[in-house]
């Protein structure tokens, strides 16, 4: 559980630099297909308007990661008081 928390935590720089990067990626597919994604007649806006928040971000993080370190240890509190050969006696 803390090895899928710590995972999603990882792609959180893949997940902002595509935001970041996300009028070039725009660019990029109208250039390739040769239309307008957004066209100004019916979207109000020429670009995609983006704000990220570093302390937001770290805030997220942490929060996640630390509960996904919390939902692991009472299962492992409660697997480490059942004795194996109790487990394996009826099998």
């Amino acid at each position: 559980m803390v090895l899928i928390g710590f995972w999603g935590k990882f792609l959180v720089f893949f997940r902002v630099s595509f935001c970041i990067n996300i009028n070039e990626i725009k660019s990029f597919i109208e250039f390739f297909t040769g239309s307008s994604l957004f066209s100004e007649e019916i979207y109000f806006f020429s670009n995609l308007p983006i704000i990220i928040n570093s302390a937001q971000i770290i805030k997220i993080c942490s929060i996640s990661l630390f509960l996904s370190f919390a939902a692991t240890v009472y299962p492992s509190i409660k697997a480490t008081k059942v004795e194996p050969i109790n487990l394996i006696k009826w099998d």
